[in-house]
């Protein structure tokens, strides 16, 4: 990939953090800074998905960056706002029952695992040419629509009714490469599918963790 490329991955998934920080969602026990960032990762990517959306539907379009940035922020903001007080609650709560448990040697080798697997995936993305039907027959086809026009159009594909979020996340790819290429617009994926994985997995160690502190029988014992 060339560096203008990478820079726009990069700038990508900056905005994206950012924007989901703003909206202040978080895991109760946020010690582990990868399953935090991973979550306000997706968050920011739905947000900004969401507001390419709203700018689409009132007909201003979402070809300029800035705008759209501006937008998800706002909605990140109402977020905040909204989830807030809940959230403070629940974050006490399980701070408290996250506290009890230790990171066993066995799990960090997992997480390495973990670790090692997405970074072989994400080399693989950058290197190996995008294939198969739904990249050059449906979603990529839309994406790139998309982001030729900045707005949601009909690109003449089949399936024209599903949800334009998978191609609105690429067409916002490539707005920032300032080209538009299905073959490119692929690696937004290993940015949204890794962090998925990651707090996919800290859902279940959470999940494993709470279980091992109370007890099938409600009562707190050591997780060792």
């Amino acid at each position: 990939m060339e560096l203008v490329g990478l820079g726009a991955w990069a700038l990508v998934a900056a905005e994206w953090l950012a924007v989901g920080c703003l909206s202040g969602l978080s895991w109760p026990d946020d010690a582990f800074w990868a399953a935090r960032w991973a979550l306000w990762l997706l968050s920011g990517a739905f947000l900004t998905g969401l507001a390419q959306l709203l700018l689409a539907v009132v007909g201003i379009g979402f070809s300029s960056v800035p705008l759209v940035l501006v937008v998800g922020a706002i909605i990140a903001l109402a977020t905040r706002l909204l989830t807030g007080s809940h959230h403070t609650s629940m974050s006490s709560h399980h701070t408290s029952m996250s506290e009890q448990l230790e990171v066993a040697p066995r799990e960090r080798i997992t997480w390495l695992g973990l670790a090692a697997v997405l970074m072989a995936a994400t080399v693989r993305s950058f290197v190996v040419p995008e294939a198969g039907w739904d990249a050059f027959s449906h979603w990529g086809l839309k994406a790139q629509a998309f982001a030729l026009t900045g707005q949601i159009v009909d690109a003449k594909t089949v399936h024209e009714y599903y949800p334009p979020l998978v191609p609105l996340l690429e067409a916002w790819l490539s707005l920032h490469r300032g080209e538009v290429s299905i073959d490119f617009m692929k690696l937004v994926w290993p940015l949204v599918g890794g962090a998925f994985a990651i707090c996919l997995a800290w859902h279940v160690r959470v999940a494993i963790g709470k279980h091992a502190v109370n007890g099938d029988d409600g009562e707190a014992f050591d997780a060792e």
